[in-house]
């Protein structure tokens, strides 16, 4: 799928619930494979599963796992989108049931 006139989110930029995003133009939209992204996300989240833990203990140990496992779930979501472009927006469909 062509992705010409998509829009890509990502960046910085405020937004009211505290998310934060910039809109990038057609330029970016030429050059975006997102079947190529979408496997890059794959191999994100393969990453943080194999990721060996540090030498740390207490409360910072528990806060880097807990970091790795949010990290997995925000990379092996993506890595799950079907897309499509629909309207000028890049459109991920990610799948939550089991």
């Amino acid at each position: 799928m062509h992705a010409s006139h998509c829009l890509l989110f990502l960046g910085w930029l405020s937004h009211p619930k505290g998310r934060r995003s910039i809109i990038l133009g057609p330029t970016v939209a030429e050059q975006l494979d997102v079947d190529a992204l979408i496997a890059r996300y794959r191999v994100r989240a393969e990453a943080v599963r194999e990721r060996s833990l540090p030498p740390v203990a207490g409360a910072e140990r528990q806060r880097f796992i807990k970091q790795a496992e949010e990290d997995y779930l925000d990379f092996s979501l993506v890595a799950a989108a079907q897309w499509s472009v629909e309207e000028g927006h890049l459109v991920l469909r990610i799948p939550l049931g089991g």
